[in-house]
């Protein structure tokens, strides 16, 4: 019991690095070239590949959640046992520090040169982007932050309940 939670933990860690590691270098690239290299689709092709890595590496293993949302809900709507959400959360989150960390470390040195070392969230040297999504300034946390996320992850949810249907 504790072994095969302990091997779906890691195939969730696995997962959910790839995807962060394969989505946010493609992210660093771009942002600290200054737009010389990359491109938007490059971006959303490692992030598109990223996800299919990470199915891939742990499908098999944990059923490919790679999000606490999806756990969430399968143990809510789909029967996934509770006693192991803890596992599969921490797993998630210590997969999706795991790969932003190694973007970082990666691309350490073009950090530095794009941002002198100090590293922002706003502005023309931002770095902050590489790693997380930020509202436009006219929205709101509530009703337009929360409805947005709301749908996005209903959205991602009953597609992954149709292709398991």
């Amino acid at each position: 019991m504790l072994r095969a939670i302990l091997r779906e933990g890691a195939a969730e860690f696995l997962g959910t690095f790839l995807i962060l590691v394969f989505g946010t270098a493609s992210v660093a690239q771009k942002i600290l070239s200054d737009g010389t290299a990359g491109s938007p689709l490059s971006i959303h092709l490692s992030w598109g590949l990223g996800v299919t890595m990470g199915i891939y590496a742990s499908a098999g293993v944990s059923g490919a959640h790679l999000n606490p949302a999806v756990t969430l809900a399968f143990a809510a709507f789909r029967g996934f046992p509770w006693r192991k959400v803890p596992a599969y959360l921490l797993a998630q989150l210590a997969g999706a520090f795991a790969g932003v960390a190694v973007t970082f470390v990666t691309y350490r040195e073009a950090f530095s040169a794009f941002d002198g070392g100090v590293r922002q969230v706003v502005g023309a040297k931002a770095t902050g982007g590489i790693f997380a999504t930020y509202p436009q300034p006219f929205l709101s946390a509530f009703p337009g932050g929360f409805v947005d996320q709301v749908v996005g992850t209903a959205l991602l949810l009953l597609v992954i309940f149709s292709l398991g249907d």
